[in-house]
């Protein structure tokens, strides 16, 4: 079992260092990639944090310029306080490359088809999520991974003051909001997603797998199949 994590916030870097080292002392492989989860490469992108010490390690930090300004939480609104660069690794980049390393090991292992040579994605980052899995579904990274975990953010992230105030921040009027279209391709998307991944097709083995519901109404689904059956997995936070 290998597990490969992508943190953008610099705030957890010596917890990570901590993970990593129990890991490999526990004879596991880790790799934790500092940088935020993006359909491109390379580039950089704005990280927002509350700036606060003691507000759970900055929970809910973006880097989605929709939520920048606003979010919304626990009924209040709370504003983001900090905001500074961070490099962007493309997520589809990192499954196929692990994909196409599990199967190198398998040919060169002489391995039989029914080897768990699987790997399994989990996709909690703030909202960005509705931006990354079109990237993943058109670069064909997403039917190589087996099973996907997606925590939809849509309960903050499209809230009407959220998108309000990004237009205002983007020097918008009211009548250049898109605050319905917004809506609307976020709840199509996550239908889409549910329903097409609800289970592996013959082209396509991955299946999907949702941690709490977002504009579709979907339900925390308890039946999480174990980390340990998979030999590689990938997480994405922001």
């Amino acid at each position: 079992m290998c597990a490969i994590g992508i943190e953008p916030n610099p705030r957890h870097i010596k917890h990570q260092k901590e993970i990593l080292h129990h890991i490999r002392s526990a004879g596991g492989a880790a790799l934790i990639l500092q940088g935020a989860a993006s359909s491109v490469g390379g580039a950089t992108q704005t990280f927002h944090t509350l700036g606060e010490e003691d507000f759970d390690h900055d929970q809910g930090a973006t880097v989605s310029s929709l939520a920048a300004g606003l979010r919304v939480r626990k009924d209040r609104h709370t504003n983001f306080k900090r905001a500074f660069p961070v490099d962007t690794i493309d997520l589809a980049d990192v499954i196929l490359k692990a994909r196409n390393a599990l199967s190198r090991t398998a040919k060169a292992n002489r391995a039989p088809r029914s080897d768990p040579r699987r790997i399994m994605v989990k996709l909690d980052i703030e909202s960005s999520e509705y931006l990354l899995l079109p990237h993943l579904v058109v670069s064909q990274a997403v039917c190589t991974v087996d099973k996907l975990i997606v925590e939809w953010h849509s309960r903050f992230a499209f809230a009407d003051p959220v998108v309000r105030a990004s237009a205002t921040a983007k020097g918008l009027d009211a009548s250049e909001t898109g605050g319905s279209v917004i809506n609307s391709f976020a709840r199509n998307l996550e239908k889409w997603v549910t329903s097409t991944l609800a289970q592996a097709r013959h082209d396509c083995k991955c299946s999907l797998t949702t941690l709490s519901g977002g504009l579709s109404g979907g339900t925390p689904d308890q039946a999480l199949e174990p980390w340990l059956p998979f030999s590689c997995s990938t997480t994405a936070q922001a």
